[in-house]
């Protein structure tokens, strides 16, 4: 740290640098961690920033946080762009020596999120008939139903891998999966 003393111009500048910064995105980033994640604080303690789970997904859907934030380089996965396809292997979990990731056996282990519906912004509560996130919903028995034509989240499924929200075809879109923590707190 500096001894010279900060003049008024000074503080304010970097105050306002600040400000500005977290203006850019004004939506917080979701830390939707790779599957097998421990909780988070335990999470950011054992993770290394390795970079093995990244290496091994077979479907490159785990990315880094950037830079700027707090936890920058840890691997999360951002369902928007590239949601996770909850391979046979779940190689991610088995590669992570500090145990960041526990080792999953199957991928209805699996418990990243869990998929939200917007009704006013899915085309469904519209009258539109769109089956896209049950249709591209993996797991057995779907987690995701129509029902009466609109889509129903059955929470004791859903994986919170995102390919219903990766592939919803509104903008913003319709489906998004939440941190299961912010569900539970809402």
């Amino acid at each position: 740290m500096s001894s010279e003393p900060l003049d008024r111009r000074t503080f304010f500048r970097a105050g306002l640098r600040h400000f500005a910064r977290a203006l850019r995105d004004p939506r917080p980033l979701r830390r939707l961690r790779p599957p097998g994640a421990l909780p988070e604080a335990e999470f950011l303690r054992a993770c290394t920033r390795c970079d093995e789970c990244v290496r091994v997904c077979p479907a490159q859907c785990i990315v880094h946080v950037p830079e700027g934030y707090a936890d920058a380089g840890t691997p999360l996965i951002a369902p928007d762009s590239r949601a996770c396809v909850l391979c046979s292997s779940l190689a991610c979990t088995h590669v992570c020596e500090p145990a960041a990731l526990r080792p999953l056996q199957a991928p209805a282990e699996v418990r990243i999120g869990l998929a939200l519906v917007d009704r006013g912004a899915c085309v469904a509560f519209q009258g539109v008939f769109c089956p896209i996130c049950r249709d591209v919903c993996p797991t057995a028995p779907k987690a995701i139903e129509l029902d009466g034509g609109r889509p129903r989240v059955r929470a004791d499924l859903c994986t919170g891998c995102g390919l219903c929200e990766e592939r919803c075809p509104t903008r913003p879109r319709a489906v998004r999966v939440m941190l299961l923590d912010a569900v539970r707190g809402a």
